[in-house]
């Protein structure tokens, strides 16, 4: 009769055996899946940012242009409003103020523009930096729970074993 107690108690381990490896299995592949997850993630990340990167320098390279070009622009009216000075033409010069009023105009307004697309690329560097903080932190948290589920399925596995050794041990004292 004891050794149909040990049968039934080793049927019922091994039942528990594979039931503990199944659930180990299914931790394995959370974690590959998880791995996975976050490494897609940060392969997204990083071409986000690098797109970004290559966003910001042509922006900052057209900024240059611009303001090259706008440095010109100024200095080519500057020359002109000299040599009108020296012709005394008063229709004349009140045409070209207009002119230059209307460059200066111009000048200002790209500006402007060159200020927004740099606060604008830089409120995108922000929200970039942090998602891929929040991703990091999720990541941290995923590694740890994982390291949870280690360590219950070693308690869960350790248990019935253990509980068994005490019964056989028990059951040959008796």
């Amino acid at each position: 009769m004891s050794q149909n107690k040990i049968n039934n108690t080793l049927g019922e381990l091994q039942e528990e055996l594979s039931k503990t490896k199944a659930a180990n299995n299914l931790v394995s592949e959370s974690k590959k899946i998880a791995s996975d997850i976050i490494e897609k993630s940060e392969k997204l990340m990083n071409q986000l940012i690098k797109r970004t990167d290559e966003s910001a320098n042509n922006a900052m390279k057209e900024a240059k242009k611009l303001s090259t070009n706008s440095k010109q622009l100024l200095k080519t009216t500057s020359e002109l409003t000299e040599k009108l000075e020296k012709v005394d033409f008063p229709i004349r010069l009140d045409k070209l103020d207009t002119n230059i009023s209307n460059n200066n105009s111009g000048i200002s307004n790209n500006t402007k523009l060159i200020t927004s697309l740099s606060s604008d690329i830089k409120d995108l560097n922000k929200k970039i930096n942090n998602t891929v903080n929040t991703i990091k932190s999720k990541q941290e948290i995923l590694e740890k729970a994982i390291l949870l589920n280690k360590y219950l399925l070693i308690s869960i596995i350790t248990l019935p074993v253990i509980l068994i050794i005490i019964l056989v041990i028990n059951l040959m004292n008796s």
